[in-house]
């Protein structure tokens, strides 16, 4: 019998008991699973969680306590208070009565006084395809809004819409050099296949034909692994309504021959942690970074983009002053090479910089060049280009020499839309997911030909040592404050050939 509502609620109150934390989505629908399919009782569950070494690491071990020491641990521990002397000679006594230690740890774990305390399960939510998810979560305080760095999708145009720019199949690959990659037979077959991206984003577009057929017909491209909604859109699905994260998907992974993708044989999943209007919130993203950590080994995971920041601007390398420095130190620390949009405020600023997500030092920023010429393109922020040219600097991009930035084609690029067409779209967004997919052909090339992976470290300074020097001011056109400095812009032919 398929598991009900309350049941589901119950393992989430028995998760956060037993393992003293919140119930995170991807383990609580593990668990759900295991009574849904597997045929575990309440009980046995509540069993295995008291036999696993994480209870133990936070309790100690149950089969080693007396019952009153049982008792008084989860009076502390799940009701966060001591215990009464009614209570708690009631359930000494029901335990010195023969009922087992799990059961009684279930029956605190559903109690109305814990339940009481932890609202954000009574919320919980059946959505499409099975998976359980949080309508709402009052839990801790989420942080401050973060939207992504590029007003919309369309870097704030002002008179030039994204979808009135016909962008020339191929452009981009032209400027970083992809083509004579891909035509080289010793390359042959380093396409990402077997390798896993991460879009942390708006969603994904399900069932768009650029992420591969839907063999199985389970209303989900195959390449597509993976999603989850970590936002408090309350639709429990992952499924891009704004557009931005599958445009961001595709130039990563697209396999549509009009606009494919760095990677085009790459799994791909897609963790929403932006709502369906574009903006989100702190609590979100760290939720979807500690998934990653979790899952990375899993799933393969080889790079993560983040093409989204808070329209700040640091001058050097920081540890990200929000919450996510302990988590992109782990990805560092499992090989995962984590990518950021540098940010589209350098008119605002009018200084070297990078957003606070992207000046973080186990994150690689990148900074946006124009794939092509599109005349005079004005932005809403106020910069403005007089005229535009391929591997120029736009005049948006934040960029900085001290961090540093590396640049890819960002304006305009066209990729995946939801619906299954396609649309283009510009900004240091669009740049961020050239340098994730080429980060995932870097490691397929590097198995093959080293044996092993690169370090985050290793394939950062490849980028930046084999990638084509530019120069902001010789030929740039524009009103913003010029550098007159030195960047890299990824070559990734270069680079393969280091490699």
């Amino acid at each position: 019998m398929p598991i009900s509502l309350d049941d589901a609620k119950s393992v989430a109150y028995l998760y956060e008991a037993s393992l003293n934390r919140q119930a995170d989505l991807a383990g609580l629908n593990f668990w759900i699973d295991v009574v849904d399919n597997a045929g575990y009782s309440l009980e046995q569950l509540a069993s295995a969680f008291l036999q696993s070494n994480e209870y133990a690491a936070n309790f100690g071990n149950p089969d080693a306590q007396s019952n009153n020491a049982f008792i008084e641990i989860l009076y502390n521990n799940i009701l966060g208070r001591v215990s009464d002397p009614a209570g708690f000679d009631f359930w000494t006594g029901v335990l010195d009565g023969g009922t087992p230690k799990n059961v009684v740890l279930l029956l605190f774990a559903t109690a109305a006084e814990n339940q009481a305390a932890s609202p954000y399960i009574a919320t919980l939510t059946e959505g499409l395809g099975g998976n359980y998810y949080f309508a709402t979560d009052d839990k801790g305080n989420p942080g401050d809004d973060l939207v992504f760095d590029d007003d919309g999708g369309k870097v704030g145009i002002d008179f030039v819409t994204v979808s009135s720019v016909g962008v020339a199949s191929g452009a981009a690959a032209d400027i970083i050099d992809l083509a004579d990659f891909l035509a080289d037979p010793r390359f042959d077959g380093i396409d990402g296949h077997g390798l896993t991206t991460v879009i942390i984003d708006t969603g994904i577009d399900l069932d768009h034909p650029a992420f591969g057929p839907d063999l199985d017909g389970n209303g989900v491209s195959d390449r597509i692994i993976y999603t989850q909604d970590f936002t408090q859109d309350g639709d429990g699905t992952a499924d891009d309504v704004q557009g931005h994260g599958s445009n961001v998907a595709s130039i990563v992974g697209s396999s549509d021959v009009d606009y494919e993708g760095i990677a085009p044989g790459v799994n791909i999943i897609a963790l929403q942690a932006l709502g369906n209007d574009g903006t989100g919130q702190n609590g979100w993203i760290e939720k979807a970074l500690q998934w990653v950590v979790d899952n990375a080994v899993a799933y393969n995971i080889v790079s993560v983009n983040l093409s989204l920041g808070d329209g700040s601007n640091v001058a050097g390398a920081a540890a990200h002053p929000y919450g996510f420095a302990d988590e992109l130190a782990a990805l560092d620390r499992l090989g995962v090479i984590t990518i950021a949009a540098a940010g589209n405020e350098y008119f605002t600023y009018q200084a070297e910089g990078a957003s606070n997500l992207a000046a973080d030092p186990n994150v690689i920023a990148v900074g946006a060049v124009w794939d092509g010429s599109y005349g005079k393109v004005t932005f809403q922020s106020g910069a403005e280009d007089t005229t535009t040219g391929a591997d120029r600097l736009t005049s948006f991009s934040q960029r900085s020499t001290d961090l540093p930035t590396i640049f890819a084609p960002g304006a305009f690029i066209e990729g995946a839309a939801p619906g299954g067409g396609s649309a283009s779209m510009g900004g240091t967004s669009q740049a961020a997911p050239h340098i994730a997919g080429i980060a995932i052909l870097a490691q397929q090339l590097a198995e093959q030909e080293l044996g092993r992976r690169l370090t985050a470290n290793e394939f950062a300074s490849l980028l930046y040592s084999t990638g084509d020097t530019i120069f902001d001011g010789d030929d740039e056109q524009d009103n913003v404050a010029n550098t007159h400095q030195n960047y890299q812009r990824v070559d990734v032919y270069a680079l393969a050939n280091a490699i």
